[in-house]
């Protein structure tokens, strides 16, 4: 769970920060933390030593202010950021229209991002949740700045192997629908990623496992959250209304007739739903039963046994019981006899005729 707060300083000025708090790790986690030889950490400890290292090494990301935690028996910590200046997430940016359209700049952001990307590969650095939410971008005159955050999943080693960046590569790309990033881009950031990474000779295999994992990330409901979500909403403007009601009849390339007759349709399209969900007429209530008077379910089991004692028995070849009057499919005793179910007639059932 994450907090946003406004702080007031010392020297007067209001900071934004963040509280992030985390009630239960999981077990596995700080296991795997305890293996690598760092402890029983929590997300947050994990989250506020990678952030410490990423400064170190030159990257943009939130400045750590504290952070407390308890490892053992009941997990938990909190962890104090300072909210980026400045930036906006990724998918924001490209689709506020910040970014000019022409192919030159387009080209300069995308070859800018794919080595930014490099960098923090080449130093160690391996983020499975580079989500296109979680990379910020801010524009400056000499070019653009990148940021990342929500690191809880990062781990620093001496490398950070193919598969490994392949996978980090699929997570910003699956979430960054065409609509935002044409092929165009992809091939620019691509070209760029293995320049500076040195894998320029395994160009068709990095992308291949790309796409291939963008494919089983696409099953993931978190990741299509990301993808679709509608980052800019448009301006709210006064629609001229029809005489139907509806508000989609300002398109001035629409001719007068062709107005008409559009209206004409959804006043018919209107009509036809408010008699299709009119109220019909009301249904006869059912009253209750006397105390007393058998329900539904006796009623039922009642008949039920009445079948049963009016079905003639069946038996097969010498042992067969001599069928009754009613009919082949439904036998009917004779009054005053014994119902089928009796003792007396399973014995006459069961001698020999003749």
């Amino acid at each position: 769970m994450t907090i946003r707060r406004e702080v007031t300083c010392d020297d007067g000025s209001v900071r934004t920060v963040y509280i992030k708090r985390e009630k239960l790790t999981p077990l596995r986690y700080q296991l795997a933390h305890l293996l690598a030889g760092r402890g029983l950490w929590t997300k947050v400890r994990a989250e506020f030593e990678i952030l410490r290292q990423l400064r170190g090494a030159g990257f943009r990301c939130p400045r750590p202010i504290a952070c407390v935690h308890r490892g053992w028996p009941s997990s938990s910590g909190v962890l104090v950021l300072e909210a980026l200046a400045g930036t906006r997430p990724l998918n924001s940016y490209l689709a506020s229209g910040d970014l000019p359209g022409d192919p030159a700049s387009r080209e300069q952001f995308f070859t800018a991002l794919g080595r930014e990307i490099a960098r923090l590969h080449a130093a160690g650095f391996r983020q499975p949740d580079l989500y296109s939410n979680h990379v910020h971008v801010a524009g400056e005159p000499g070019g653009f700045r990148f940021a990342f955050l929500d690191l809880q999943r990062t781990v620093q080693g001496r490398q950070v192997r193919l598969r490994r960046r392949v996978l980090d590569l699929a997570a910003l790309w699956a979430t960054l629908p065409p609509r935002l990033a044409g092929q165009r881009d992809v091939e620019v950031f691509f070209d760029a990623y293995l320049a500076d990474s040195g894998w320029e000779d395994q160009i068709g295999q990095v992308r291949a496992g790309v796409d291939q994992a963008i494919a089983r990330l696409l099953k993931l409901r978190r990741v299509w959250e990301i993808r679709e979500r509608r980052h800019v909403r448009a301006p709210r403007r006064a629609a001229a209304r029809d005489s139907s009601g509806r508000h989609d009849v300002d398109r001035p390339a629409l001719s007068a007739a062709a107005r008409n007759r559009r209206s004409g349709q959804l006043r018919g399209h209107d009509e036809h739903l408010r008699r299709q969900n009119a109220p019909g007429p009301p249904r006869p209530r059912k009253l209750a039963a006397r105390p007393g008077a058998p329900g539904r379910g006796r009623r039922r089991r009642r008949a039920a046994r009445r079948r049963l004692f009016e079905e003639a028995p069946r038996a097969h070849g010498r042992h067969a019981a001599p069928r009754l009057a009613g009919g082949p499919g439904r036998a009917t005793r004779p009054a005053g006899s014994r119902p089928a179910t009796s003792p007396g007639w399973r014995a006459a059932a069961s001698r020999p005729c003749g």
